[in-house]
This record gives structure tokens, C-alpha cells and sequence, in this order.
């Protein structure tokens, strides 16, 4: 993954990390991750700094050294590349810029781009991000669960407990 992320940005890591490594030993207060990554642009939520927390075994210790700062960095800057592609992608396909696509565009795109799911499981997936019924999909959600179902365990990424779209347990 290091290969992705330019030097420029490994730099940047560090120096901001070092600036709250004020005893210099090559770790910072857990508490202080949220400061640290704001520092850097990032915003993250209580949810995701408890994600992370959980994923780095961050719970046990009271510090958070560098290499795991520098994991959570990578990890979330990743993703944020993956989310702004889908978004690029879908689109292309919102001719009237309204944030939603029409549910056969979806389902063939997946059908088309995702061999990895059957038809049925495609049509289970409209009707979960078609609340209204209406044909019409945001397709900011749908990004939004793509991008958590490649972070869950199951696919190496985070620790995400059984929870469909807007966190309601399936």
C-alpha cells in the first residue's frame, strides 16, 4: 500500500504527528488522534476514531505510535480515493445532476461491472436503496455502503458489525 501514497504525503504524516509527539518517543495521546488527523485535512467522526481504535488494538493502550497513525492515515486516505471515484463514476450516468440514478442504470451497471454478485442479490440491494419506491437511487448511499462492504473484515478492512444502510441492523 506504501507504494501509493507519495512521499510528499509520508513527510507530511510525520512532521504533523511529530509536532504532537512533544516528548519525541514516537507516540501521541489516543485522545489526541482526532486533532492530529484534522491537522492533516481529515474530519473524522467519534465512529470512525472508534473503528480505528478497535482495528489497532488502541483500546488496550492509552498511545498511539507512529506506524499506526501512519496505518489509519493511508487506510482513510484510500478510501476517500475509492469514494471519490465511484462518485466520478455514477456521475456520468446522473445526466440531470440530481444525485441519484434510475434503478435499471444501477442494476446494470452492476450486473455489467460485478461479477461477484447474481442478479438477485442485485435486485435485494435496489430495493434496500430505493426507500421510496420511486425508481430513483441516491447514489451517494450506495457509494457510502460500497466503500463500508470493502472495509469490513470480510474483505480485510474494518470491523463493521452486521449493519445495513443509515446503521439499521438487518
Amino acid at each position: 500500500m506504501d507504494e501509493d501514497i507519495p512521499i510528499e504525503q509520508n513527510e507530511a504524516f510525520k512532521r504533523t504527528f511529530d509536532l504532537f509527539d512533544s516528548d519525541g518517543v514516537g507516540s501521541i495521546p489516543r485522545d489526541d488522534l482526532a486533532t492530529v488527523m484534522r491537522a492533516l485535512g481529515q474530519n473524522p467522526t467519534d465512529e470512525e476514531l472508534k473503528e480505528y481504535a478497535e482495528e489497532h488494538d488502541a483500546f488496550d493502550s492509552k498511545l498511539i505510535h507512529y506506524d499506526t497513525f501512519r496505518a489509519i492515515m493511508i487506510k482513510r486516505l484510500t478510501r476517500d480515493n475509492k469514494e471519490k471515484e465511484l462518485l466520478d463514476a455514477f456521475r456520468a450516468f446522473d445526466k440531470d445532476n440530481t444525485g441519484s440514478v434510475k434503478c435499471e442504470e444501477l442494476r446494470d451497471a452492476f450486473l455489467a461491472f460485478n461479477k461477484d454478485l447474481n442478479e438477485e442479490q442485485v435486485e435485494e440491494m435496489i430495493k434496500d436503496f430505493d426507500d421510496g419506491g420511486l425508481g430513483d437511487i441516491s447514489y451517494k448511499e450506495v457509494v457510502r455502503a460500497i466503500v463500508a462492504a470493502q472495509n469490513s473484515p470480510a474483505k480485510g478492512g474494518g470491523k463493521k458489525k452486521g449493519k445495513g444502510k443509515k446503521g439499521k441492523k438487518k
